[in-house]
């Protein structure tokens, strides 16, 4: 009798307590009789000479295969009987004819399955636009993957933002002066602008520094070794091309040595439980910023307010998604009334229709679903971010010369004025 012999491996787990190991145990066999009468006492007493099996014409699953097991040998036999049950099983399917389908182009396909989903998205909801279905053949966007993302961003998000605003908590024990921490991020400001760090780097460095101090007390002679190992560590998270260790230790002009730099490293990993990585606010403001086409003059106004929100010490434990949401508000404001592009806003005044012209129902979908006309905290923090802005309590004069600058559109003069402007009015029909 000649055979075609498959084998194939099983495997088990076996569980312990301490770890689990796969063992492998014995091979299946499955054989298959091609030819021959001889020696059929493992199969049907009723058999005939088994037929060979027509792939072409025929086929069918490993399933419908197994019929008759011998359990010492672990064989499976096919024999007519069998294939004869396997062919009734079979259900016929039309051939396709590829020589009458014409051949479509990859934007053809794409388009129509664009046509689709937004069909379906139009359906389930009709206030917002998806924008995210314009950017699909984008494959640097992970449009099928955007979604799932900032639901972890959101959730994330929760879990790396200090426990508690340590600078405003004056009975706390990590509590420190606005003063002394806003000198410290404006220096990072200073460092990071003369290494050219992206702004990613920078967001992070002062998330790992304020979560860091919220938990742990540190004196006054050491908070330059924080400050500049906060960057070293951001650095190493963000960035592709990194300063190195001496230049780091050279920049504090002694204050910190490349020893204590590695051992304060070290130290703020494991107060930290290695958890380095947080939701950076710039994701979110570059998802609001879809909404306007990514326009070069307001990314600079949006990122400028998020980096003083994040700076200033009233905002240290406010969510990312939310200073985002807060600097685009503004900035979306500021740009309208400022710029000479066809609108309805007017500079000198603010009223209720402009802010719902500005925060329609695409752009709350992609700020995270806020509600600014009916979300009252957020309306207090928009109004205490225009104060401080208007009227800094603390110096960020690194901030305000980065942004005064031509490459940047000089943005603060247009955020400034604005923002004097609106807290002259009260904040008038701003949201009322």
């Amino acid at each position: 009798m000649s055979e075609i012999i498959i084998t194939q491996q099983q495997n088990t787990l076996d569980s312990t307590d301490d770890d689990r190991i796969f063992k492998l145990q014995a091979p299946i066999t499955i054989a298959i009789t091609t030819a021959s009468s001889e020696n059929y006492s493992d199969c049907d007493s009723t058999s005939t000479t088994p037929t060979p099996l027509d792939l072409k014409k025929d086929s069918v699953s490993i399933d419908d295969l197994i019929i008759n097991t011998d359990k010492k040998q672990s064989k499976v036999y096919l024999t007519p009987e069998s294939i004869k049950n396997c062919n009734s099983k079979l259900k016929s399917v039309e051939p396709v004819n590829f020589s009458t389908n014409k051949k479509r182009s990859f934007e053809e396909c794409a388009n129509d399955s664009d046509e689709v989903c937004i069909k379906k998205s139009k359906s389930l909801k009709e206030n917002w636009d998806d924008l995210d279905l314009k950017e699909s053949l984008d494959i640097k966007m992970v449009v099928e993957y955007s979604n799932d993302i900032f639901n972890y961003l959101y959730q994330r998000e929760v879990e790396t933002i200090p426990t508690l605003n340590y600078l405003t908590a004056i009975d706390s024990e990590y509590y420190i002066k606005p003063a002394m921490r806003a000198v410290l991020v404006d220096w990072l400001i200073e460092v990071h602008e003369k290494f050219n760090l992206t702004t990613e780097t920078l967001l992070l460095a002062i998330n790992i520094m304020d979560r860091f101090l919220s938990t742990n007390k540190v004196t006054m002679s050491k908070l330059q070794l924080l400050a500049v190992t906060s960057l070293f560590m951001a650095a190493k998270f963000e960035e592709v091309k990194l300063p190195k260790l001496a230049d780091y230790s050279y920049i504090t002009d002694g204050a910190a040595t490349q020893d204590e730099i590695k051992i304060a490293e070290m130290y703020m990993l494991s107060s930290l439980n290695f958890q380095i990585s947080s939701s950076n606010p710039l994701n979110f403001l570059n998802r609001i910023l879809k909404t306007d086409k990514y326009n070069s003059k307001l990314a600079h106004m949006g990122t400028f307010i998020l980096e003083h929100s994040i700076c200033c010490h009233k905002f240290v434990d406010i969510k990312p998604s939310t200073l985002a949401a807060l600097s685009m508000f503004l900035a979306k404001h500021i740009f309208y009334s400022t710029s000479n592009q066809s609108s309805n806003i007017k500079a000198s005044v603010v009223s209720k229709e402009d802010t719902k012209r500005i925060w329609n129902e695409t752009v709350k979908h992609y700020s995270g679903d806020i509600d600014i006309l009916n979300d009252t905290k957020f309306q207090e923090l928009s109004k205490e971010l225009i104060e401080e802005i208007a009227f800094p309590t603390t110096d960020l004069s690194s901030l305000v010369i980065k942004y005064k600058q031509s490459s940047r559109e000089a943005v603060f003069f247009d955020v400034l004025y604005w923002c004097r402007d609106r807290s002259a009015d009260e904040f008038k029909g701003l949201f009322d």
